[in-house]
């Protein structure tokens, strides 16, 4: 036995020399190495790499950037290789045996990028964190949503795995419901189609004017962007030219349908309604002015006595007026035109008989030879308009008129009476 080179020399037959070659290659493993009861304080990791190797006569290499404390209690013979792995491991270094030596090294780090099709990278970043080692890291490339991932290849894969379980469209698609105040909800469909993800889906419900958009975690933050950036208020001014219904009427009623942006006015001689509003609101507001502005809906009767013209006068008039749908009725015994039309044609009608309709008198004298001059008199006021007058001259036996129309009335009367 030579203690200083850690050998001994056997000389024996050849059959003994078989077992006990057989008995070294049976105990000379390292495997076998126990390491004595021993503890270690806040020890430099490579004196106790030091250590360990005197113990087990091995040389231990180790790298310079192996750095660390040892702390480690052993009650009872380890073996060598599970003390050097526990050692190794808290101080994040490995360890390669080649023929006698044993090679002490950090565990290297990798980096892979993981690129995520439907998840959005943010999101998923606050779960990698459970995956990482002490040492690893990792940060988010949101322009190509994608995380980098710094740690070692079995955290990486762990990671992989992790993210090939969830980056997939069953578990990444989001719906959500929005609604429009000033744009049309069909617009603003067919603006997203071309930013839709295979995965992705739009449902429309025009009478509500609202949008349901289904699409991936990744996809759906830059379509809801462009949902919000589409719906602002953009007037634009649109003239309404209304046929029957009567532009004054209809725009009292509109006003329920506006906002507190938009302005509405209307030229009462043109039937037009001037309105400023969103392009969703204009089509609403043509939507309903097209069902008002019918016949059916704006036909109703007037009728129309007249104060100082004749009543053939007035019908003429009124005929000249009347729109394709208008009828007109002549009362003479009542002296009354009932006029059936539509609103904004009744309108303009009312609107002529009271410019044409004026007091524009004349005056007349009558000389009275027989009849009584008073009780004809007050007959003839009964014949007169609300703005005529009758003057009576007794001592002269005359009667003064001033009248606009009904002198020939008058004349007739007292012709009568005389």
């Amino acid at each position: 036995v030579k203690e200083e080179t850690f050998s001994f020399t056997v000389v024996d037959v050849k059959k003994n020399l078989e077992k006990i070659d057989k008995l070294v290659n049976k105990i000379d493993v390292l495997e076998n190495q126990l390491i004595s009861p021993v503890e270690f304080k806040e020890e430099d990791l490579r004196d106790v790499l030091s250590f360990l190797s005197a113990k087990v006569h091995l040389n231990i290499i180790v790298s310079p950037e192996v750095k660390g404390k040892v702390n480690l209690h052993l009650e009872k013979p380890i073996p060598f290789l599970e003390v050097l792995e526990a050692i190794l491991k808290a101080n994040y270094c490995q360890y390669e045996i080649e023929d006698n030596i044993i090679r002490v090294s950090k565990i290297p780090l990798f980096t892979q990028s993981f690129s995520l099709k439907y998840a959005l990278a943010s999101s998923v970043a606050s779960s990698i964190g459970a995956y990482l080692s002490s040492q690893g890291n990792f940060r988010l490339d949101e322009a190509t949503n994608t995380i980098i991932v710094n740690d070692k290849k079995v955290n990486l894969e762990k990671i992989a795995n992790f993210i090939q379980q969830i980056d997939i469209p069953a578990k990444q698609l989001r719906s959500k419901s929005f609604s429009f105040k000033f744009v049309a909800v069909d617009k603003v469909a067919s603006l997203l189609k071309d930013y839709l993800s295979a995965e992705g889906e739009i449902k429309i419900n025009p009478s509500t004017n609202t949008l349901i958009l289904t699409e991936t975690s990744y996809n759906f933050p830059q379509l809801e962007k462009l949902i919000l950036a589409s719906d602002v208020y953009q007037p634009e001014e649109k003239i309404f030219t209304l046929k029957y219904a009567l532009a004054s009427s209809v725009a009292s009623l509109l006003r329920n349908y506006l906002g507190s942006q938009d302005k509405l006015d209307f030229k009462e001689e043109a039937n037009e309604i001037i309105l400023s509003s969103n392009p969703y609101t204009l089509e609403k507001i043509e939507r309903i002015l097209s069902s008002l502005d019918t016949p059916d809906k704006q036909i109703s009767e007037k009728s129309f006595s007249a104060k100082y013209l004749y009543l053939e006068e007035l019908a003429a008039l009124v005929k000249e007026n009347l729109s394709a749908l208008g009828e007109i009725r002549v009362d003479k015994d009542k002296a009354i035109l009932t006029v059936k039309d539509s609103l904004y044609s009744l309108s303009k009608i009312e609107k002529i008989i009271g410019e044409k309709d004026v007091f524009i008198p004349s005056k007349k004298t009558y000389k009275i030879k027989f009849a009584p001059l008073s009780s004809l008199a007050e007959e003839a006021r009964e014949l007169l308009s609300d703005k005529g007058t009758l003057e009576v001259k007794e001592e002269l036996s005359l009667i003064h008129i001033s009248e606009p129309t009904r002198p020939l009335y008058i004349s007739y009367a007292v012709f009568c009476l005389k």
